[in-house]
């Protein structure tokens, strides 16, 4: 049967569903992470079908208000300007191949036009290539290794990839607004 992405509060999403297993392994913090962003009262994207969660998507704005989040590149900082980051995009692997990454991805790109914000990056270990790979056809550039050790994809409004409807997503051109 079929499954729906809806927007969730984080407190009503089962950290404890084996979905979460791979990023519990990835980053030790993940937990407090999450039960953080619980009590911030935050949102994400997920798709849920009858097998439970098979996709998860959450968005936050950086260098707005209170929040100063600093990028690390090869021992590089980056400029504190407003980013959007894909905080966590992962899609269980029953649900791979069939578009719902696009969707998601996406969604994010569509809000990261919203904000009007030059850039929007994300984080991923080098191991995860389906993922790197979409990254790249929707126009995001490897800058480097942040000091985790996680490649950092950053895609800017100052340099779409026009000559490609996927890397200009969510633009039409460069001028267009």
């Amino acid at each position: 049967m079929g499954g729906k992405f809806n927007w969730q509060k984080f407190s009503n999403v089962d950290i404890n569903d084996d979905f979460f297993d791979s990023l519990k392994s990835d980053y030790p913090e993940f937990i407090d992470w999450f039960v953080k962003k619980q009590r911030e009262d935050k949102n994400a994207l997920v798709y849920n079908d009858d097998r439970g969660i098979g996709a998860f998507l959450y968005l936050k704005r950086e260098n707005v208000g209170d929040d100063k989040s600093e990028i690390v590149i090869d021992g590089v900082k980056m400029p504190n300007i407003p980013r959007l980051k894909i905080g966590t995009l992962r899609l269980a692997e029953r649900i791979r191949r069939q578009r719902l990454g696009e969707g998601a991805l996406g969604v994010a790109l569509w809000y990261w036009r919203e904000t009007k914000y030059d850039e929007i990056y994300v984080t991923v270990f080098e191991k995860h290539i389906e993922l790197i790979n979409l990254f790249e056809r929707f126009g995001f550039l490897n800058i480097g290794k942040n000091e985790r050790g996680e490649c950092v994809y950053i895609k800017s409004r100052k340099c779409l990839d026009c000559s490609d409807p996927y890397k200009c997503f969510p633009f039409v051109s460069s001028d267009f607004e």
